[in-house]
């Protein structure tokens, strides 16, 4: 399964290593200290906004559930074009997942996922 997450930065997609650990009532002990974070997750690619005007652009398309320039760019590149179609994905947001599997044909990954997740990507 694949991770994507927006930060002030761009956009990041992660690989989980174990996927049953994200349905474990304890995750937030996997992600405590960034050694432990990083045998869960590991950073596979991050697309980084080229401006202001971008970065607003995406983020605001983002908080509408809608695909931006950039996001659609980085998933065709990351994920459609390298042949990933048959990994699942997760993103934080589920109008912002609906557009993506229209529009990129992506598979979401359907099941909700722990809040310390999201967390612990971001500490």
């Amino acid at each position: 399964m694949l991770v994507l997450y927006e930060t002030a930065l761009g956009h990041c997609l992660f690989k989980v290593s174990n996927e049953a650990k994200l349905e474990s009532a304890d995750l937030y002990r996997e992600l405590e200290s960034p050694e432990k974070a990083s045998k869960l997750l590991k950073l596979k690619a991050i697309h980084r906004f080229t401006s202001t005007a971008t970065a607003v652009e995406d983020i605001t398309a983002m908080q509408d559930g809608k695909l931006g320039k950039c996001l659609k760019k980085f998933l065709t590149q990351e994920f459609v074009e390298k042949g990933k179609g048959k990994e699942s994905m997760v993103v934080v947001d589920t109008k912002l997942s609906r557009s993506i599997a229209k529009k990129l044909s992506i598979k979401m990954a359907e099941e909700s996922i722990n809040p310390d997740l999201w967390r612990g990507i971001r500490s």
